[in-house]
């Protein structure tokens, strides 16, 4: 759990409610008043929480979680940078019309002011490569580790380089902010000049099977970032758990301006929050994903494109086939299958109850893979496994991924597993009871593996006592990648989302600080939403409905001129928000409280936004049932716990009663 202790707890009166809250210290997390604590045997989590929630020597108190990165990765090419200059020309994979102009204006922007080295930019993300030829030369300033190698198990430590083989994305993220100019090497960062923060926040958990981001090492780099001077904080992750603890440890530091990514489930953020991004406060700026013909970025099935929200969601910015700095290791194939050859039974033992069996039925034919039920449902209690024939691994390897598309339906009593065999032993297995459709990635770091020997791959099946029709499992392209993290290639990739959006608005941030030093978060942060130059694809998306200008934003801010007309869209013509009007979603963080606003009679979407705004969040919804057999209407709140007008700290729930929409009658004459 994270607990947020109020200034005046002392040490005795923080022991006292963790010992009748029965939780433990572990640590603090970037600043006294934030510290990390374990629930004890005898107590749950949810009554720890409520039992610090009641104390009144703390702030606030939450169920640690974690974020996840917001990248599509894509193949690497050749850099160009046609979010800083588009010139027309179509890049990478992209397949629209591209459209000229759709850029940030980075060359007139550089005509006006480049990035000043006093400008200190935080990357809080997945670690620095500093001996990447465009990072090198970059300066650094106050980086470090909070989550350490496994993020599952957060041990910080000063060292904030991406040593994980399956990460990079802080590198890309870094390269696009900051990446040094005029070196006739590589790519140009949006701010280069000025100095790099990298704060390790992200990294592979066994648990997720993906690359995460522990909330408690957020929001220790949130006040790391503060503390040291940081003026912008890139932050290209998001969750969908609401944390109180953030939300204070962003609102507490008003000096730095957090540019966060929206997110790439292509979903409305206004009903279907990502946070940070939907956090109500005032020095965050949330940005959505474009692409080269100025529309919402589209990516994958599995990320289908840029979120949104007219009022979560500020501005848009280039997020689409962006070429950056990035690490490659190299990955030696140690073990493959695709089953498409008929030699699944010579590649393959099967135990003495019986395996898995080489399949190409619909619904995922032609393809080929394995089952352990081919033509029906799984038997019941029946166990099917297989091993694949062991392979020679050399020795001088320190990491293995393996790679697997999984089609899971296990239904209440299934459960796959699969493990890695070394020299027969089992070094890493996964089990798996939820139901899956997805290419599945999984990290092996044990130290066996660096003296090399035979390696082998196990698949598992148990159907249960109560299988049901469609159960079962189809496993397909069985790869092991096996890396030697010292062979590291600093290179360059394409890669797709919005984290790649964020970091162009936090170079252009940087840009704006370098130009006024003096100018506050509210005055950059209103500069970037004013500058914004206005397109249809997010009008209605956006809260400028607008694509980041970065010489906009600084002709807004220069004392030698106003700021150029914007550019007319081309079609319908849009207005371009007014600063004030900019402002208005998000209150002012040094109000600090939560004033309940007035539902009565609104649908729940827009009670959700109207308490948005007011700094408060929906709670517990009561729905009143209809009566049988009457027409369904629409539900409206009728009443909400506190009351309108009662004040309370920023982010607190508030209760809704639903009910039918009262009929309208007519009048009699």
């Amino acid at each position: 759990m994270i607990v947020h202790w109020r200034p005046q707890a002392d040490s005795i009166a923080r022991r006292q409610a963790r010992a009748k809250a029965d939780v433990t210290f572990e640590r603090t997390i970037g600043d006294r008043d934030f510290q990390v604590v374990e629930v004890g045997t005898e107590t749950s989590v949810g009554q720890a929480v409520r039992a610090l929630r009641r104390d009144p020597r703390v702030e606030s108190a939450a169920r640690s979680g974690f974020a996840r990165l917001q990248a599509v990765p894509n193949d690497p090419g050749f850099p160009l940078l046609w979010g800083l200059n588009n010139t027309g020309t179509a890049v990478g994979d992209f397949d629209g019309d591209p459209l000229v102009g759709a850029d940030i204006g980075a060359l007139s922007a550089w005509e006006r002011r480049t990035a000043d080295a006093s400008v200190v930019v935080a990357v809080i993300d997945s670690g620095h490569a500093p001996e990447h030829p465009d990072l090198a030369g970059v300066g650094n300033v106050g980086g470090y580790d909070f989550v350490g190698s496994d993020a599952d198990s957060p041990v910080p430590d000063p060292d904030p380089t991406d040593d994980d083989v399956l990460g990079g994305h802080g590198v890309h993220v870094a390269g696009t902010i900051l990446a040094e100019g005029n070196n006739s090497v590589g790519v140009v960062g949006v701010a280069h000049g000025a100095r790099l923060m990298p704060l390790r926040v992200c990294a592979y958990s066994s648990a997720a099977a993906d690359v995460v981001c522990p909330y408690e090492s957020i929001i220790a780099a949130i006040l790391h970032a503060r503390n040291q001077g940081a003026r912008i904080a890139n932050m290209s992750l998001g969750g969908s758990q609401f944390s109180q603890p953030m939300l204070d440890a962003l609102a507490e530091s008003p000096e730095v301006l957090f540019v966060v990514a929206a997110g790439n489930r292509g979903a409305d953020n206004d009903v279907d929050p990502s946070y940070p991004c939907a956090y109500p406060i005032q020095n965050v700026v949330c940005v959505a994903a474009t692409d080269q013909a100025d529309q919402l970025a589209q990516f994958t099935s599995t990320a289908p494109g840029s979120s949104f929200g007219l009022e979560s969601v500020d501005l848009g910015a280039p997020g689409d086939e962006i070429v950056s700095t990035y690490p490659f290791y190299p990955w030696e194939l140690a073990f493959g299958d695709d089953f498409t050859a008929p030699d699944f039974d010579d590649r393959w033992d099967h135990a003495p109850d019986g395996g898995f069996s080489r399949s190409n039925e619909p619904p995922l034919a032609p393809s080929w893979g394995i089952t352990d039920s081919p033509g029906g449902p799984p038997g019941v209690s029946t166990v099917r496994e297989s091993t694949s024939v062991p392979v020679a691994l050399p020795a001088g390897y320190s990491d293995c991924v393996l790679f697997q598309w999984l089609d899971l339906r296990p239904g209440d009593t299934g459960e796959y597993r699969y493990s890695v065999l070394l020299d027969g032993a089992e070094i890493d297995a996964q089990l798996i009871d939820y139901e899956l459709q997805d290419d599945l990635p999984r990290l092996i770091n044990a130290p066996q593996l660096s003296a090399g020997g035979e390696v082998s791959v196990r698949v598992r099946y148990s159907a249960g006592a109560a299988p049901g029709a469609g159960d079962g499992v189809w496993v397909d392209d069985f790869e092991l990648f096996c890396v030697d993290r010292d062979a590291v290639d600093l290179g360059y990739a394409y890669l797709d989302g919005t984290s790649m959006a964020a970091p162009h608005v936090a170079g252009a941030a940087a840009l704006a600080f370098s130009l006024a030093p003096s100018a506050t978060v509210s005055e950059i942060r209103a500069a970037l939403l004013a500058g914004a130059d206005p397109v249809p694809a997010l009008a209605g998306k956006t809260v400028t409905g607008g694509r980041l200008d970065a010489a906009r934003t600084l002709a807004l801010l220069a004392a030698d001129g106003p700021a150029p007309a914007p550019t007319p869209p081309p079609a319908p013509p849009l207005a371009v928000p007014d600063p004030v009007a900019v402002e208005a979603p998000r209150a002012d963080p040094s109000a600090r409280r939560c004033r309940v606003p007035r539902l009565r009679g609104l649908r729940l979407r827009k009670a959700r936004r109207t308490l948005v705004r007011a700094n408060c969040r929906l709670g517990k919804v009561r729905r009143v049932e209809r009566a049988r057999g009457k027409p369904i209407r629409a539900l409206v709140v009728r009443g909400s716990r506190p009351r309108a007008g009662v004040r309370r700290k920023v982010g607190s729930r508030v209760a809704v009663t639903l009910k039918v929409k009262p009929r309208r009658h007519a009048r009699r004459r």
